[in-house]
């Protein structure tokens, strides 16, 4: 089946998502998405809302109210290549900061030092109420992040941090109305200038070796028209009738499965594990 876009670069689909997913999170077709963030309902809703009406002002998503606006951001997501098996991830991969993590990964690609607060973010611990950041823990995270930390925010008490927020450095959708937006969208510019150093390939020749990957179809983070469904394809190209790898797209498989145990994710998707980590290896 053709798709609207395939074969972006982390850094382009990542950027774009940030952008664009917290107001798409009102879309109707995200109806009912699970809730993964500690923040409440209603402050959710306000970033959100609030999202769409400074993506709207800019000239970046179109329609005279919010749900015109959100469906809008929705549609500009398909056809950057996110499938619709997807419409109800948006939400929590954006509050729960793992698109905005990752997003930021600009310190990475154009070789900034944390010290240049690329883009105004920067990593720390923040008010689980107010946001604010800047306010020493009772408990320090360093002595244990190598242990409990997976690399990036949130974690062991970590955030992301807007360092322009309304009223100084504040967790990065606390930080203004609409959620730092002038910081996702510096983000996203960097790419949208055709930053040069931002890109990276691979030739997928695999010289014959079996290999297999298996991805879960609904994948809201690395997005299979963007990973494996383009791999497959340049290895096909380059190997041909001599190739020995292998897809596998899991149907209602996600990215995430720490989250199945969470009310909205325990009814709508299946456990990868079996299938990468018994299926899988079985078969190899």
């Amino acid at each position: 089946m053709p798709v609207g876009s395939f074969g972006r670069p982390l850094a382009d689909y990542m950027t774009l998502a940030n952008l664009l997913e917290p107001c798409a999170a009102l879309a109707p077709a995200a109806a009912g998405a699970p809730y993964l963030t500690a923040l409440p309902v209603a402050t959710t809703n306000a970033i959100r809302t609030a999202r769409c009406a400074t993506l709207a002002a800019a000239g970046q998503v179109a329609g005279s109210n919010t749900v015109a606006q959100a469906t809008d951001a929705l549609n500009q997501l398909h056809q950057a290549g996110y499938e619709t098996d997807s419409d109800t991830l948006h939400t929590p991969m954006w509050d729960s900061q793992a698109v905005p993590a990752v997003a930021a990964y600009g310190d990475a690609y154009m070789k900034a030092s944390v010290l240049d607060n690329l883009c105004n973010f920067s990593f720390g611990t923040t008010n689980a109420v107010t946001g604010a950041a800047g306010v020493a823990p009772v408990v320090s995270p360093m002595p244990t992040i190598f242990g409990n930390g997976n690399g990036v925010p949130p974690t062991n008490g970590i955030n992301l941090v807007y360092n322009n927020g309304s009223t100084g450095a504040a967790d990065h959708r606390l930080a203004t109305p609409d959620a730092s937006y002038a910081g996702a969208a510096y983000l996203r510019s960097l790419w949208a200038n055709g930053n040069a150093t931002m890109v990276g390939s691979v030739n997928a020749n695999l010289r014959g070796k079996p290999a297999i990957i298996v991805q879960g179809r609904a994948d809201a983070l690395v997005p299979i028209n963007h990973t494996s469904r383009p791999y497959l394809g340049a290895n096909r190209v380059v190997e041909g009738s001599k190739s020995q790898f292998s897809l596998y797209e899991v149907t209602n498989g996600q990215h995430f499965d720490a989250f199945l145990s969470v009310a909205g994710f325990d009814t709508r998707f299946i456990p990868l594990h079996y299938y990468n980590n018994i299926q899988a290896l079985n078969l190899m």
